[in-house]
């Protein structure tokens, strides 16, 4: 006995199978082949449009990208033109004072209070420079801005050390000032004592915050940033804000350092900038944003600018009409395959299905079955109209044709009870005119006639009496013939036994006739000439459908058999019988053979196809016969 779980085991499997199937048959309804097909042909006429609008677009983002990077090149560009012109001011500066006595005798090693008066009388109208000072070729300060570097060294420092093995203007590592505290570039010039030879340099304090400020004087786009990096890509300034996070060999206490700003680049690729291995690049920063970026060198080489501008500004709309450019035509295209397929649906396969639904009724004989195409497109509706109108002729024209065959066969069946009444008065004439004749061999041919009258009559009666008046049951005529030869012929009384071995099959009409007429003739020869004298047996009568198409109707007695000639072969003689079997036979279509049974008697075997044939040609097989 087999037990299900209580979450119902193998029903409830059953019951997800079929909603699945439901599922996918309405997913597949929904992608009906035409409309599927309407959409693919929609498809593969705007692809190549697609395909050359992406190529476009694709082109003209590549052109937008270029135009972005030459707009933050220039923009660049634009950025350190401040700045160099404030390092070009400071070095005319610079060999400006380096011409005056006070500072040659400062260069020479000799202290000048001339010297520290000019510096600090240009200091107090420059307020760029935090201070000018004179050194020797020792890193002493002879003169200075401020009176309290006066006696000091710088030649300790690591700009300084730098500076020395330069011959011309250069400008130093971001530092802080000794005096002021303040972060600053140094900037250097060497120079020349009275006897001009050379003698110590000349060295400015530029302030860093004045530096950085001079990028913000430019109208910069305003998310644009600027950054200011020395010679190691330390960012020393920005356009916003002072970023400086100096190292510490540059004598700056880490407490001072300030932390980086959220759009400054990696370490390395400043230390890129610096090193000249890199002036423009692509990165994002710490904010997640990307941008462009472009360095400039400075005059004096140890400084850059590092501009960088988001990549959505630097291209403008660009980037956005990229976008759009790629996902409009992706867009279009699918709204063009669904309008194809819903349009598919509403204008065509809903209406169509209406019709194939409609001609499926019209097959069941439901011809007044009307699709409902009522929302479908014209040329729909005036095709159903065309069905509809189609089907009403069908139905009216089978209306008549059934009352025209419900009137052909009433008239038929009547034909065939008249003709059954007129071949009984007939029989009645016969028989009437064998009583009063006297002659035994004129009552014997009237007797024969009336038997073949009797079975014409019989035919005639199962054909209007049968439910299809095209076809017959051969064996309900054949057991009648045989029922009525047996009492016409006394065989009963005779001792002959008629059996039969038949299968249950209809002929049609056209056949009825001479097939029962070749009955009726080979059962009378067998009862006249096969069982002389009072001899008795059996006469069996056999009918076989072979494949089909074809039918073997047998007829065997086991009487004296037919005589036989001078080599012991059976002989049968010709006669009326012989001949109008052979007639009947070939009226039907078939073949008829005689032979001597294997224990006695005579056989008679006629193969013929089962077809409907033309109407019944009974006088031509008697014309035949006669």
């Amino acid at each position: 006995m087999t037990t299900y779980p209580e979450d119902g085991g193998p029903r409830q499997g059953r019951s997800l199978d079929r909603a699945v199937g439901r599922m996918w048959k309405r997913l597949t309804n929904c992608f009906d082949p035409l409309r599927a097909r309407l959409g693919l042909a929609l498809a593969v006429a705007l692809v190549p449009i697609v395909a050359y609008d992406l190529v476009l677009a694709f082109q003209g983002y590549r052109d937008a990208e270029g135009r972005g990077w030459t707009t933050v090149r220039q923009l660049a560009i634009v950025a350190s033109n401040s700045q160099n012109a404030l390092i070009e001011g400071t070095r005319r500066l610079m060999i400006g004072l380096g011409e005056s006595d006070a500072v040659r005798e400062a260069a020479a090693g000799r202290t000048s209070r001339d010297c520290s008066r000019t510096m600090a009388r240009v200091v107090a109208a420059l307020p760029e420079y935090s201070d000018l000072a004179v050194v020797d070729g020792g890193g002493e300060i002879r003169c200075s801005a401020v009176d309290r570097s006066t006696g000091g060294s710088v030649a300790d420092t690591p700009w300084f050390r730098g500076m020395t093995d330069t011959q011309g203007f250069t400008l130093g590592y971001f530092t802080l000032s000794r005096e002021t505290a303040e972060p600053i570039v140094s900037a250097l010039l060497p120079t020349s004592g009275p006897d001009g030879t050379p003698a110590g340099a000349i060295v400015a304090g530029i302030r860093l915050p004045w530096l950085g400020s001079l990028a913000q004087k430019y109208g910069l786009p305003e998310d644009g940033v600027v950054y200011l990096l020395d010679a190691k890509g330390t960012v020393m300034t920005s356009s916003d804000r002072f970023l400086a996070v100096p190292e510490t060999d540059h004598g700056i206490p880490g407490s001072r350092r300030s932390p980086a700003e959220a759009a400054t680049p990696d370490a390395e690729l400043l230390a890129a900038i610096a090193a000249r291995r890199l002036t423009e690049f692509a990165a994002a920063g710490s904010d997640g944003r990307e941008r462009f970026y472009s360095a400039a060198n400075l005059q004096n080489g140890s400084l850059y600018i590092l501009f960088g501008m988001p990549r959505t500004s630097a291209m403008s709309w660009s980037h956005y009409q990229t976008l759009a450019f790629i996902v409009g035509p992706l867009l279009m295209l699918a709204i063009a395959i669904a309008v194809a397929v819903i349009g598919g649906e509403l204008l065509i396969s809903r209406g169509m299905r209406a019709l194939l639904a409609t001609v499926d009724a019209y097959g069941r004989d439901q011809l007044d079955a009307q699709p409902d195409v009522r929302r479908s497109a014209r040329e729909i509706r005036q095709f159903a109209e065309a069905f509809s109108e189609m089907a009403r002729k069908i139905a009216s024209r089978e209306s008549d044709l059934r009352r025209s065959l419900e009137e052909k066969d009433a008239l038929l069946r009547e034909v065939h009870h008249r003709v059954k009444n007129n071949l009984q008065i007939v029989t009645s004439f016969l028989n009437l005119q064998s009583k009063n004749t006297r002659e035994a061999a004129a009552r014997e041919v009237l007797t024969e006639a009336r038997v073949r009258v009797r079975a014409l009559a019989l035919v005639h009666r199962h054909l209007y009496e049968s439910a299809d008046v095209r076809r017959v049951d051969f064996a309900a005529i054949t057991e009648a013939l045989a029922d009525q030869q047996a009492h016409a012929q006394g065989l009963a009384q005779r001792g002959i036994a008629v059996r039969l071995a038949l299968d249950s099959a209809p002929i049609p009409a056209s056949h009825a006739v001479p097939v029962a007429l070749l009955v009726t003739e080979a059962l009378s020869n067998a009862a006249k000439h096969g069982y002389p004298e009072g001899r008795r047996g059996t006469i069996e009568i056999a009918f076989t459908r072979r494949d089909g198409a074809d039918a073997e109707l047998r007829i065997a007695d086991d009487g004296v058999g037919p005589p036989r000639d001078e080599h012991g072969q059976p002989v049968f003689p010709p006669g009326i019988g012989v001949a109008l079997m052979q007639a009947f036979a070939r009226q039907v279509g078939g073949t008829i053979t005689f032979a001597a049974g294997a224990s006695g008697g005579a056989v008679v075997t006629v193969r013929f196809p089962v077809r409907a044939d033309g109407p019944e040609q009974v006088d031509e097989a008697m014309d035949a016969a006669g």
